[in-house]
């Protein structure tokens, strides 16, 4: 249909009503997480392929895989000036990896210096080809082959995961998910990491996989595991030392060698050989035991991690989120992260953990601490004091999980409640800047609106050779659906790794760490660090808010102030969604009066008419109808829109709302569509009446039809006692009316019509009647489909008479008997009266 733009409209709200709103599907974005383990024991030797064992998944919900990388942390035990020469990251869909997937080349990556360590971390981006068919369970497999210029030097703790990020049909039967729970060190007083030394041996951590869906239907252990953290003191010996981890009194996971060949005290990160679930026992505390050898280890901590199948349809559900407090600057200074808002918009949200991931750096060999305080909507969680030590060489940071569940996270939650958080330094002259990230694991009823974390690589510099380091990125994000409602973006930041060349040991002051995304400056944070080389992460903060919840091409830049840097990173965005409205239903329209009907192609003969719809959310949201009208020869365009009043609608059944539409042309011919508009959104059009393109929706007539009689003739006389009445009739304007419905006939006994004797309502062009004998007037007018109301015509007569006139009683002359020569007679005779035609003429016979 098209139609001509209305340009007089007037809108006024009718009324609501109560019905079902229908459910809706979207593709979202997440990222899951698989885990290939440590692959060996022992770590590989230098210039040798290290293959890990194959891992099988699917992703049943995917729609398109949008990121995939994998990220290689471990520890090249060099020293004496040995180089980081070559770096081999393999990746197939196949039980063994044989294609290279790595930009790195075959030549100094990173120069060694002095006698130390290099504790390294990289990502490598894989070809989304390699993800075909990932719907289906597929085998990938996974090698690295590092190469130092010591053949015989080895990396260890060759730590490998893979992330997956993809756009996922939240309709699909079978979904996927990853979710993170802190592994505490003291359950009872909510402490995560351990706050200070844990010596050799075994430390034992209680956690609780909080997993709704665990119970449910279609529930299956994709991948489970453990990331243990801390930081290994050298102890000042040259003694390897390890760690290793079960559940209870379980099998220990193969163990990872904390190399002390060249006395150097870092971090670490452990993985857990990946299973199936395999001594886990969900909703239940339990404890994970850790045993170290050999070296005493700070803030010794780490994260339980599942990776799992379930059922779209369970009842409950459980997500983990990710949120920015900040990243810290200056060395040795307080800091006080600007609060965060924690938006989790599902309906039912029950936080099951709330932590912080922090990261910063120390360089003193005595114990120096620093106290962290926190709330959560203005309520105080317990302060922790953390106690950081190193001894030399330091070659890694000082990474730690801070619990914040002391705040009665479960209780003190609201939507948007704020959580602030701070650091206090005793020992400002060792202590660097610390960063932190909020990790919040929650279950929730329904995600009619919803937040959802993903992530994504950002970049990853081919050698660590530079100073500086520029590179594009895409910042992915799905169309939710159509019509699409509302993002909000939370929380979005980079989470950037670095590991800082000292030429040689030479460069005994800090050193800075600028980063920015283009056109912002820099964010630069300083480190403590001694003259080695030393691995660190920080946290960019996206001051301008260029991550954003739309797809964008970003350029991130690094900088180290002193020598040189192998930076990789990657970008994390947080968003809630809210829907918009749903597509209207029940257009309906009506005369002026709003409750007389209009039908699909009919008139009226008012300048101004009702449109009327039921409009309906999935949330509570204020909802907006908005109507598009205009005449079949013109396209709809969506401008010369009218619009409703606004109505607060409570998130079920379905509020109802109206425009009345005022400066209708006679003879115009229209047809109208409309949506329902809200804040978070517009609904897709919905056009009235299911008619064909070009027919009319409704039309204004305001042109009276005429009518002209045809019979009987005026003054038809007549015997016969059935009648026909004949007529035809006129409709205006000629080119488009709305054609006359409905003729009205009345037959009177005068021409005052005050008795009406016999009336008809007819379609019909004609009426009969059977009319007693007697002298009748009649008249008709029409009226057409608009109720325009024509004249009727003038009065003509017409007489039944059914009664022969009486004989005549008297022959005047000739007389009786007469004889007469003339041959001209005059006949004459008493005439007779008759009602109610009267005489009209003697019959006279001669015999």
């Amino acid at each position: 249909m098209t139609g001509r733009i209305i340009k007089a409209l007037s809108v006024q709200l009718l009324g609501f009503a109560l019905l079902a709103a229908p459910l809706s599907a979207a593709v979202r974005l997440k990222t899951v997480e698989f885990n290939f383990g440590i692959g060996s024991s022992t770590g590989v030797v230098s210039g040798a392929t290290l293959q890990y064992p194959a891992i099988n998944f699917r992703l049943p919900d995917a729609v398109a895989v949008k990121k995939a990388w994998l990220e290689f942390d471990g520890l090249h035990e060099g020293g004496n000036n040995i180089n980081f020469t070559g770096l081999d990251i393999l990746f197939d869909q196949s039980v063994a990896a044989s294609s290279v997937r790595d930009i790195f080349p075959d030549s100094i990556i990173f120069y060694g210096s002095g006698d130390e360590s290099v504790r390294f971390h990289a990502k490598c981006d894989i070809p989304l080809a390699v993800f075909a068919g990932v719907t289906t369970a597929k085998n990938y497999a996974a090698a690295v082959k590092p190469t130092a210029s010591s053949a015989g030097s080895i990396y260890n703790m060759p730590a490998l995961k893979l992330y997956v990020t993809y756009e996922y049909d939240d309709t699909a039967t079978i979904q996927v998910n990853t979710v993170r729970f802190p592994l505490k060190s003291n359950w009872n007083n909510s402490v995560a990491s351990a706050q200070g030394a844990v010596a050799p041996g075994t430390a034992a951590f209680d956690y609780e996989a909080r997993v709704a869906e665990s119970g449910s239907a279609d529930f299956a252990v994709v991948s489970h595991w453990f990331e243990v953290t801390g930081h290994r003191l050298s102890g000042g010996a040259t003694a390897d030392g390890s760690v290793r981890a079960r559940i209870g009194a379980g099998s220990w996971s193969p163990s990872a060698a904390l190399d002390g060949s060249q006395i150097d005290s870092y971090d670490f990160v452990y993985l857990t050989q990946p299973s199936t679930g395999t001594g886990l026992v969900f909703n239940t505390r339990q404890t994970l035991n850790v045993e170290t050898t050999q070296n005493t280890i700070y803030n010794l901590g780490g994260e339980c991690v599942v990776t799992y199948e379930f059922s779209r349809d369970a009842s409950v559900k459980t997500k983990t989120v990710y949120y920015l407090l900040g990243q810290g600057l200056t060395p040795g200074a307080d800091f006080q992260f600007p609060s965060v808002a924690l938006n989790m918009e599902e309906t039912g949200v029950d936080l099951k953990a709330l932590y912080a991931r922090v990261t910063g750096n120390y360089n003193g060999t005595s114990v120096g601490n620093v106290i962290w305080n926190y709330s959560l909507n203005n309520s105080s969680g317990t302060p922790q004091t953390y106690s950081h030590i190193t001894q030399a060489l330091q070659i890694g940071g000082h990474p730690f999980l801070l619990d914040m569940w002391s705040v009665f996270a479960s209780t003190s939650w609201a939507n948007g409640a704020r959580l602030a958080a701070s650091y206090y330094p005793d020992n400002a002259t060792n202590t660097g800047p610390q960063s932190a990230e909020v990790i919040v694991t929650y279950q929730y009823t329904s995600a009619a609106k919803f937040t959802d974390s993903h992530r994504a690589l950002a970049y990853q510099a081919a050698t660590g050779l530079i100073t500086s380091h520029s590179e594009n990125f895409t910042v992915f994000n799905s169309t939710v659906e159509t019509s699409e409602g509302r993002k909000s973006r939370n929380s979005a930041y980079i989470a950037g790794n670095f590991l800082a060349h000292r030429n040689n040991n030479t460069i005994v002051t800090d050193y800075s760490i600028g980063q920015n995304v283009a056109p912002a400056s820099d964010e630069t944070h300083t480190p403590r660090t001694t003259a080695e080389a030393c691995y660190t992460t920080a946290l960019y903060t996206d001051t301008l808010a260029l991550i954003t919840t739309s797809p964008v091409t970003l350029t991130a830049n690094v900088s180290v102030s002193l020598n040189q840097i192998w930076p990789s990173a990657v970008y994390i965005l947080t968003h809630s969604y809210f829907p918009a409205p749903l597509t209207p239903t029940y257009l309906a329209q009506y005369k002026s009066d709003g409750t007389t009907a209009i039908s699909t192609g009919g008139w009226t003969n008012s300048p101004s008419m009702v449109l009327k719809l039921n409009m309906a959310s999935r949330i509570a949201d204020t909802l907006t109808p908005i109507f598009e009208v205009k005449t079949i020869t013109s396209a709809f365009n969506g401008a010369d829109l009218s619009t409703g009043s606004a109505v607060n609608f409570g998130g079920s059944g379905v509020a109802a709302g109206s425009v009345a539409v005022s400066g209708l042309a006679d003879g115009g011919r229209y047809h109208w569509r409309a949506r329902v508009a809200s804040p978070n959104g517009v609904s897709s059009w919905a056009s009235f009446g299911g008619n064909a393109d070009g027919t009319i929706d409704f039309g204004r007539d305001v042109s009276s039809p005429s009518v002209a009689q045809v019979s009987p003739p005026d003054g038809d006389v007549s015997s016969s006692t059935a009648r026909s009445f004949q007529w035809t009739g006129t409709e205006y304007p000629a080119d488009a009316n709305s054609a006359i419905g409905n003729y009205l006939l009345i037959v009177a006994s005068s021409t005052d019509f005050t008795t009406i004797l016999y009336s008809s309502s007819t379609a019909s062009q004609q009426a009969s009647a059977v009319l007693p004998q007697r002298a009748y007037y009649w008249k008709v007018r029409a009226e057409d489909n608009a109720g325009n109301v024509g004249s009727y015509t003038g009065a003509w007569s017409v007489t039944v008479d059914t009664t022969p006139p009486p004989a005549v009683s008297a022959l005047n002359g000739p007389l009786n008997g007469l004889t007469t020569g003339q041959n001209i007679l005059t006949f004459s005779w008493d005439g007779v009266t008759d009602a109610p035609a009267g005489v009209s003429r003697y019959h006279l016979q001669l015999s």
